[in-house]
C-alpha cells in the first residue's frame, strides 16, 4: 500500500538540507566577510575607526622592526667568538641588518619617522652602519601628488591655486618629511616665490603617529628599563604640532631676523615671508645651492673653510647670545649664494637658512652654565679645571659618573672609547698586525685636540654598543640633562656634519673656538667686572641685554689671546 507523503515532511527535509549546506567553513567565511565589510565601512566613514586601524598598523610595523632588532642584538652579543676580528665582523653585520630593518620601517611609515631617522643618521653616538644606512633619509622623502595639493589649497584658503600663482612648477624644488616646495610666480606682486606646502595626509596621521610613538616608547621602557625613551616621546609631543603649523615657522623666521638686525656684518640671510596659512607658506625665492655643493662653491670662488667658520659663528650667536636657535641645520636647510650688492655679509657669499619650524629657546641660567662648561673644555687640563667642568655639568643635571658621556656628546671627541684618562685613540699608530693602536697621550682641552679621523669616529660609534653598559649610560645622561641641551647636542652633531660635507681643510675642533661667543655669554650674563672670584666660582650678576657691543672687543681680545697659549683659566 502506497503511503501519501505529508506536506510537513517535505518542509522539514528541505530545511534540513539547507542547514547541511551551511557548513562550518561556510559560516566562518560568511562571518569573516561580514566583519570585513563592516570594518571597511567603519574605516571609510568613521575617522575614529580609521585612526584605530592606522594606529594598529603603524605601531605594529614599528614594533616589528624594534623587536627584531632587539632579538638580533641580544643573540649576537650573547654569542661566543674565537677572535676579536670575528667578533667585530659579527657586530658590524648585526648593526647593518638592524639598520636596514629600521630604515624599511621608517620609510614605510613616513612623516615624523623620517625626521627621527634623519636625526639618527647625523648622530655621532650610533654605529657607522646605522648612520650610513639611515643617511639616505636626508634626501629620500615622499612627494605628494599635485591634485591632492590643489585640494588642500582650496580647502585652506577657499580659493583655487591659480588665483594665487602663475607659472607653477609641478615638480617640487625640494621635498622633506613634512612638506615640499614648489617654484611659482605670485600673481599680485609678480615676484618669483617658493611655496611650501604640507603633505596633505600628514595632519590626519599626526595624532596616530604621536600615539604610536608613545605606545612604542612605553613598551621599550618596559622591556628595556635601562633605555628609558620617555624624554624622546615628550619632546616629539611638544615639537611636532608646532613644526606642522607654518604660522609658527613664519614667526620664528621674523624673530631670527630681528635677533641679527643689530649685527652690522653678518653673512646670515633669512628669506622674507610673503604670506602664510597653517599648511601653506609663501616665501621669497632664493637662487643658490646647497651647502654641500662643492662644485658650486668652486665656480663662485667661495672659500668652503670660511663658510664653515661663518656657520659656526651664526649658530654660536643663536645659542650663546640670542638664546633662540634653529635646531635642524642639516644640508638641505642651508643654502649658499654669492653676496648681493646690498648684503651685510663681509664675505663674497651669504648663508641662507631655511625651514624655521624647529626652534628652541634657552633661559639665561642654562646658557651661562653651558657657556662656562665650554670655557672649561677650552681651559688647560688642571685638577681645578676638571672640578669646574664637572661643576657646570652638574648644574645641567649630569653627575660625575655620567660626565664623560656629556663631554663626548658635546665635543664629539673627549672621553668616549678611551679606557683611561691617560691615553686616547691614535689613528696614526698601528700594532704588529697593522691595526690601530692606543698610544697617544689624551688631549686635556679642546685647544690640544686634533680633528677626529674616520677611524676614530668609527671607534667611538662602535664603542656605544660594544662597551658594556655604555649605551644605557648614554640614555641615562639624555634623561638627566635639560631638554634644551639635548637640542643643542643635536645642533652640534648637525653642524659637525655640515663641516664634513664642506670637506674643510682646517681642524674641525677649532671651528667651535673661532668665535668668542661662550666668553661673551659669560661676560654679558654672569661676570661682574672687577669682582673678586669666589672659591666656588664667579659672582653672578645679570647685566643689560644690550651688552653685545660693549663686550665684543673684550671677547675678541680674549679669544685671540688663547690662540697663542693653551694656558686658559676659568674661575
Amino acid at each position: 500500500m502506497l503511503l501519501k507523503r505529508h506536506p510537513s515532511s517535505t518542509h522539514t527535509t528541505t530545511t534540513t538540507t539547507t542547514a547541511k549546506k551551511l557548513s562550518r567553513p561556510t559560516l566562518i567565511l560568511l562571518c569573516l566577510t561580514l566583519f570585513l565589510l563592516t570594518s571597511a565601512t567603519s574605516y571609510e566613514f568613521f575617522p575614529a575607526s580609521r585612526h584605530l586601524a592606522q594606529a594598529i598598523y603603524r605601531c605594529s610595523r614599528l614594533m616589528f622592526a624594534v623587536v627584531l632588532d632587539a632579538m638580533d642584538y641580544k643573540r649576537t652579543f650573547a654569542s661566543s667568538f674565537d677572535t676579536d676580528d670575528e667578533k667585530q665582523e659579527a657586530y658590524k653585520g648585526c648593526h647593518l641588518r638592524s639598520a636596514k630593518r629600521m630604515l624599511a620601517a621608517l620609510e614605510a611609515l613616513g612623516g615624523c619617522y623620517i625626521k627621527i631617522g634623519q636625526h639618527l643618521a647625523s648622530s655621532n653616538v650610533v654605529p657607522v652602519e646605522w648612520s650610513s644606512t639611515l643617511s639616505v633619509l636626508q634626501d629620500r622623502c615622499p612627494v605628494s601628488p599635485t591634485d591632492e595639493l590643489e585640494r588642500m589649497i582650496l580647502k585652506d584658503t577657499g580659493k583655487p591655486r591659480d588665483l594665487f600663482f602663475s607659472d607653477w612648477q609641478p615638480i617640487p624644488i625640494g621635498t622633506a618629511s613634512i612638506a615640499q616646495v614648489h617654484l611659482a610666480t605670485d600673481r599680485e606682486s609678480g615676484k618669483r616665490v617658493a611655496v611650501k606646502l604640507q603633505h596633505p595626509g600628514l595632519e590626519e596621521f599626526l595624532t596616530v603617529d604621536m600615539a604610536t610613538v608613545n605606545f612604542a616608547v612605553k613598551w621599550i621602557d618596559a622591556i628595556f628599563p635601562d633605555f628609558q625613551l620617555s624624554w624622546l616621546a615628550r619632546e616629539m609631543n611638544d615639537a611636532l604640532p608646532l613644526e606642522m603649523d607654518f604660522r609658527v615657522e613664519a614667526k620664528n623666521a621674523q624673530r631670527t631676523i630681528q635677533d641679527f638686525e643689530h649685527i652690522s656684518r653678518s653673512a646670515l640671510y633669512i628669506p622674507r615671508v610673503e604670506w602664510c596659512e597653517k599648511r601653506i607658506l609663501v616665501m621669497e625665492y632664493i637662487d643658490g645651492a646647497r651647502v654641500d655643493n662643492l662644485e658650486y662653491l668652486r665656480k663662485h670662488h667661495i672659500d668652503r673653510n670660511q663658510v664653515a667658520k661663518e656657520l659656526s659663528r651664526i649658530f654660536s650667536q643663536m645659542i650663546y647670545l640670542n638664546g633662540f636657535f634653529h635646531a635642524d641645520p642639516h644640508e638641505g636647510n642651508v643654502l649658499i649664494r654669492p653676496r648681493p650688492s646690498l648684503s651685510k655679509s663681509p664675505y663674497n657669499f651669504e648663508v641662507v637658512l631655511l625651514d624655521h619650524g624647529q626652534y628652541f629657546d634657552m633661559d639665561d641660567e642654562l646658557r651661562v652654565n653651558y657657556a662656562k662648561f665650554w670655557l672649561g673644555l677650552m681651559a688647560a687640563n688642571t685638577p681645578a679645571t676638571q672640578a669646574l667642568r664637572r661643576k657646570y655639568a652638574l648644574r645641567m643635571g649630569v653627575d660625575s659618573d655620567l660626565y664623560p658621556i656629556l663631554e663626548s656628546a658635546i665635543t664629539g671627541r673627549v672621553g668616549m672609547g678611551a679606557p683611561s684618562e691617560e691615553i686616547e685613540f691614535d689613528p696614526n699608530a698601528v700594532d704588529e698586525d697593522g691595526r690601530p693602536a692606543l698610544m697617544r697621550q689624551k688631549a686635556g682641552s679642546l685647544l690640544e685636540m686634533r680633528s677626529a679621523s674616520e677611524i676614530e669616529m668609527d671607534h667611538m660609534r662602535n664603542a656605544v654598543v660594544q662597551r658594556e653598559g655604555l649605551l644605557a649610560n648614554i640614555f641615562k645622561m639624555l634623561r638627566s640633562v635639560p631638554r634644551r641641551i639635548i637640542m643643542v647636542l643635536k645642533v652640534n652633531d648637525l653642524t659637525r656634519s655640515l663641516d664634513k660635507s664642506l670637506a674643510t681643510t682646517h681642524d674641525a675642533t677649532r671651528i667651535f673656538l673661532e668665535s668668542p661667543f661662550p666668553i661673551n655669554t659669560s661676560h654679558s650674563l654672569l661676570l661682574e667686572p672687577n669682582s673678586a672670584p669666589e672659591q666656588s666660582g664667579i659672582t653672578i650678576k645679570l647685566s643689560s641685554p644690550n651688552v653685545f657691543g660693549e663686550i665684543w672687543a673684550d671677547g675678541i681680545a680674549w679669544t685671540k689671546g688663547i690662540w697663542g697659549s693653551n694656558r686658559v683659566q676659568i674661575v
